[in-house]
Formats: C-alpha cells, structure tokens, sequence
C-alpha cells in the first residue's frame, strides 16, 4: 500500500536508512503483523540461516529483540520463535478489539485499496484493514470469522485435499510449500482448532489419544505419528478412514497406512515412517477459529 494510503497509525518498520523518517522506537513487547504473504521465521539473523517456521500474512508477532534489519520475534498463533526480517512486518499501534476474518480456502486473492497489487494468500492468512485487506477485497477465495463448537474432519479433510500436490517445504506453513506439522495445524486452525507447531509436541499434549488395535482411532480427521528410527516422533499426517493418510512427504499425497505405517504407493523413495500413536484434537480455540 502507498505511504499516502496507509493509516497513520501503521507504520512500517524502519530500516537504517529510514529513521529519520520514522521517529517512534520499536520496544520489546511491541506488537507487529506479518505484511507480506509468507514470511519465512529463521533461526539467526540471517537470510541464508535455516527456516523454522513461516508466518502469514496479518499474523500477530511480539518483539523479543531487535539486530539491524531483523527482530526476533514470537508468533501468537503457536508460540514459535525466530527471526523474521524487518522489511516484512508492519507496527500498529493502536489494541486491536477482534481477531480478524481469516482465509479459509487454501489459497485466496486479495487486492488491495486504490486498485493496489493482487497478493495470493495461503489458508490462515488474517485479513486485517490496516493492511489493505478486508472481506470486500477478497478477489478470489473465502475466509470466515466462524467458530465451529463441533468442528467437522470432513470439512478438515475436503479443504486438506486441495493441497494435494503442495511441495514439501522445511518449515513451511502455506499452500507454496509445506511440512507435515505445518499441513496438519493449519487445516485444523481452519475449522477452529488449535495446534502447536511441532508433531513432537502435537503427540504429547493431544487431549485424546488411542490404541492402535482401537477401531475408533482410525476415524477419518484423527492425526497419525510416526517415527524413523526411534520413538522420537518425526513425522504426522492426517487419517482419511479409509485405510489411507493425507501427509507432506515430498509433496502433499494420499499413501495407504496401517498398523506397520506408512506404505507407498509408489516406487519414489522416503523416510520410514513407523506407527507410533494416533490420538486428536477436539477442542475449539477462539483465537485460531477461521
């Protein structure tokens, strides 16, 4: 959005040669939105360093620290910490009273004011005005303010085949490229429930978990855990209850699975992927509901 355009209070963050033109000081605590579609979340202060989570677009951030041309900051969605560079965050200023509408479609077009650029956004993008964003801008796609008290695996699972073909991605959280923690949140961040970030840690506080031998825990919507090598959980997809997991290996895919694990459908090789547990996630998060 043009400088012109933007609200007074939404600023982008300075870099070294704008501070003159920027006289307010970032804080710890500040909080900050992530203003490009997919922002990548690093571990050091360096473009070249690894990703390990991505942030997007309209997603919430607090300032931890701040080194020229990057902030370590913390996402609001899952806790997750990291890098992110300065140039793709904007300062507001101002206590928001609502979360905003969120993309609930894989991917969304959305154009900004004042016939502004069309910006394609992956499904949790939050669609805020002072960005340019809002419901009557959405060209293509949907996104809901929506709470669902019963949230539907057949919603999860019909939206989560739409990224079908997806690139796996180290870190990755939008339909450009994903991982198999990342897929698993945000398709059930769509529907209102709330995920960490990790599939070690989804495993570990899952509300429900289940017996392999148990018939219910091969229910269309429920997350599947799996290991290489150890007990150490590696890897997770989604059970379609049909003999069948919807995963991120490689690309977003439909593999047959049983008791053993993960059983390919094709000669393409892959890590092993043992059954470890199978458990779900029930519960409704205000914060995260699309």
């Amino acid at each position: 959005m043009p400088n012109s355009a933007r609200p007074s209070n939404c600023h982008r963050i300075p870099n070294e040669s704008a501070t003159t033109k920027f006289s307010f000081a970032l804080e710890p605590g500040s909080t900050l939105f992530c203003s490009v579609p997919v922002a990548p979340l690093r571990s050091e202060p360096q473009h070249r360093s690894e990703q390990v989570s991505q942030i997007l677009w309209g997603e919430e951030l607090t300032l931890l620290d701040q080194l020229p041309s990057w902030l370590h900051v913390r996402s609001c969605i899952d806790g997750y910490t990291g890098w992110i560079s300065q140039r793709q965050c904007l300062l507001h200023t101002d206590p928001l009273p609502t979360d905003g509408p969120r993309v609930c479609s894989d991917w969304a077009l959305v154009q900004t004011p004042s016939m502004g650029p069309l910006r394609c956004l992956s499904m949790g993008s939050v669609l805020r005005p002072f960005l340019g964003s809002a419901d009557d801008c959405l060209v293509r796609g949907a996104s809901s303010w929506t709470v669902d008290e019963k949230p539907d695996p057949r919603t999860v699972l019909e939206r989560g085949m739409a990224w079908l073909g997806t690139p796996y991605l180290w870190g990755g959280r939008s339909r450009f490229g994903v991982d198999c923690s990342g897929l698993v949140q945000v398709l059930w961040g769509s529907v209102g429930v709330a995920l960490p970030r990790d599939a070690s840690v989804q495993y570990s506080i899952a509300p429900f978990c289940y017996e392999l031998e148990d018939p219910k825990a091969w229910q269309a919507g429920h997350l599947a855990f799996f290991s290489e090598n150890s007990d150490r959980i590696t890897h997770v997809g989604l059970l379609t209850g049909d003999g069948r997991i919807l995963h991120a290996s490689g690309e977003v895919r439909l593999d047959p699975v049983n008791h053993e694990g993960i059983q390919p459908m094709d000669s393409r090789p892959t890590h092993p992927h043992r059954l470890v547990g199978i458990a779900s996630f029930y519960t409704p998060s205000p914060h995260l509901a699309f």
